[in-house]
């Protein structure tokens, strides 16, 4: 499959004339950033994932396009993520909700960037931390 290899392909000629870096393969995700080189830190960060829902979104669930490493080849892998969107859809109806779960998500990502943590697992930790906040908040407020 040449699919993810192609949006790399048309990353790396778009972004040639950018400060970003040249995007990267991970195994579930295609990673762009700028990294501020005198500091050592990530700048801008993005990974975007090819993933295919199908009939499939309504449970929750979807194939994301993975690069297995082991075996040189990309596959579809089958992925289910329990009530994640309704938290999230939460949080986002929140004020500044959205932003809460990318600031979370941001540092997270950097206590993490050394490790080879990844992209959804991330986000999902985002997610959980802002739920579990909100919920304190609500508990605190019944009081």
């Amino acid at each position: 499959m040449d699919y993810k290899q192609n949006f790399i392909d048309a990353f790396k000629t778009a972004l040639s004339v950018t400060k970003y870096q040249p995007p990267k393969d991970s195994t579930s995700a295609i990673t762009i950033k700028v990294v501020d080189k005198k500091n050592n830190k990530i700048c801008y960060c993005c990974d975007f994932a090819i993933i295919y829902y199908g009939n499939l979104g309504k449970n929750n669930s979807y194939y994301h396009l993975r690069n297995n490493k082991k075996q040189k080849v990309y596959e579809f892998v089958f992925r289910i993520n329990p009530d994640i969107k309704e938290k999230e859809n939460y949080i986002r109806h929140e004020d500044n909700g959205w932003n809460r779960i990318r600031e979370e998500y941001l540092n997270l990502k950097n206590i993490n960037k050394k490790r080879n943590v990844r992209f959804l697992f991330i986000l999902r930790l985002s997610i959980m931390c802002i739920i579990k906040l909100l919920l304190k908040k609500v508990k605190f407020l019944l009081m």
